[in-house]
């Protein structure tokens, strides 16, 4: 089923044709296209990794979804073959498989919304644990794991739950959340500019992204954006009003109180003051000592309410309908909703995780996990 939705929509053909293939024509038994849907549908049928070749080349099934006869067809590639497949990937070829990706989703996308008001784009990373000598894994103490940190972008369309991935890109362990994102953004806020016409387009990262900078770049992109920052002693003498309040209301009812407030605030390192939005929350748990939770995100949205603007921006955590075990099964490389993965698809795959974080299944390949890792993110904020 996914290898018909796949012909049918040419995703691993455009991707695979930007793989450069420098071997000898007259050796070659499997193009880089049969390699590259033989290596994806294996992962989406959890064969994760690549010593799984020994068993799944002469498996009747994935030799008929690559496109060979079941039973007198060829083999498929063996793991050598896919190992040297994996490695001999150029960065250059990476970033292009990239960049064929988010150009596939946003065309599909503007042709099947070709009425489309506003375009939000979600943007987070996740962890991806990792073992052994593999490349650019490093330890990162905010997880505390061995791991690589990819990056992920997400675009949805007016205010419909559902979360398309355009952006998939394998990052080492010990990067900062910001790397990478200021290019993705302005390429992507340009490709939908061309393709949907007049949006508003809204953008929306938690704390990790946070630098003043990215907050010139968006309001020179003329987007829409919520932030989340973290807490300093300024924003919380701002909102030390509020918080007594949602104290006093939390010890009344003895239940968790939450209320919401918005407030003009300058950094040392803002040109202008821009609005911020707190929300006080005291959190009552039976037999424990209550507890604050004070969060703070920065926008330039004007017209929504404190708490509609913050809720808008928690939606970032509850993208669309598949993939929504991912967390109770991280083992499992792919989880396909087989009417998600019809027509309303556009072409890409949506991710949820109910509880956060959706943990990506650790494969082999830096430069091929690059392109074909695939997961959801969940909130640091």
């Amino acid at each position: 089923m996914l290898a018909a939705l796949d012909r049918g929509i040419g995703l691993s053909s455009r991707l695979a044709a930007q793989l450069a293939d420098t071997r000898m024509r007259g050796r070659v038994s499997h193009t880089h296209s049969d390699l590259f849907r033989q290596r994806v549908l294996g992962i989406a049928a959890g064969y994760s990794d690549g010593n799984d070749a020994r068993q799944t080349a002469t498996d009747p099934m994935l030799k008929m979804a690559v496109g060979r006869a079941p039973i007198s067809g060829s083999d498929l590639a063996s793991q050598p073959t896919l190992s040297r497949f994996e490695n001999g990937i150029s960065s250059r070829s990476v970033v292009a498989a990239g960049r064929e990706m988010e150009g596939f989703v946003i065309e599909r996308l503007a042709r099947r919304h070709r009425k489309a008001k506003v375009i939000t784009i979600d943007l987070d990373s996740t962890v991806d644990p990792a073992h052994g000598r593999q490349q650019q894994i490093f330890f990162n103490g905010y997880y505390d794991t061995w791991c690589y940190l990819p990056l992920l972008g997400f675009l949805s369309v007016d205010d419909s739950p559902q979360q398309y991935l355009i952006h998939a890109r394998l990052r080492p362990g010990n990067c900062k959340d910001p790397r990478g994102v200021v290019p993705l953004l302005r390429r992507t806020i340009a490709s939908i500019r061309k393709k949907f016409g007049n949006v508003t387009i809204r953008v929306r990262v938690d704390a990790g992204f946070y630098r003043p900078h990215l907050l010139e770049v968006l309001e020179s992109l003329r987007v829409e954006y919520a932030v989340s920052m973290p807490k300093n002693k300024a924003l919380d003498a701002l909102a030390a009003d509020v918080m007594t309040k949602v104290r006093k209301q939390a010890q009344q009812t003895n239940a968790t109180a939450t209320l919401f407030e918005d407030f003009q605030y300058e950094a040392d390192s803002w040109p202008q003051q821009r609005r911020v939005i707190c929300k006080a929350e005291v959190l009552v748990y039976p037999g424990r000592t209550t507890k604050d939770n004070q969060r703070y995100v920065v926008t330039n949205r004007v017209r929504p309410t404190a708490q509609s603007v913050y809720e808008w921006y928690c939606q970032r955590g509850v993208p669309g309908e598949v993939g929504a075990d991912a967390k109770a099964h991280p083992g499992d490389a792919l989880l396909l909703d087989a009417q998600q993965l019809g027509l309303d698809l556009g072409g890409v795959l949506p991710c949820r995780t109910q509880s956060g974080e959706f943990v990506l299944q650790p494969g082999e390949s830096f430069a091929f996990r690059s392109m074909i890792s695939t997961g959801r993110f969940g909130s640091r904020s």
